[in-house]
């Protein structure tokens, strides 16, 4: 993947996601869990949502923030996921 065609897309920000995980060092980290904010910068292609003006042309803030609930609660992610391109967003 070319990381500079990413960038160019459109950008879309979520700031001071909470999360519940089981992420750490210690036993006590991974047994009761521990919150965590976090922000998200994430590039795509809306032009033909920008074209259309539909809402099922663009994607959801609210099915972003589920998947990364799920995935947060399940694998601490550091960067990026694949799992998080558009077309894992899509129906």
């Amino acid at each position: 993947m070319d990381y500079g065609e990413v960038i160019k897309g459109d950008k879309l920000v979520l700031r001071g996601l909470k999360f519940h995980g089981f992420h750490g060092v210690k036993p006590e980290e991974k047994k009761l869990g521990q919150k965590f904010l976090v922000d998200v910068d994430t590039w795509m292609d809306l032009q033909t949502a920008g074209k259309s003006d539909k809402l099922s042309d663009t994607i959801s803030y609210t099915e972003i923030y589920c998947k990364l609930k799920t995935l947060w609660r399940d694998h601490l992610i550091i960067f990026w996921s694949p799992w998080l391109s558009s077309s894992h967003l899509r129906p």
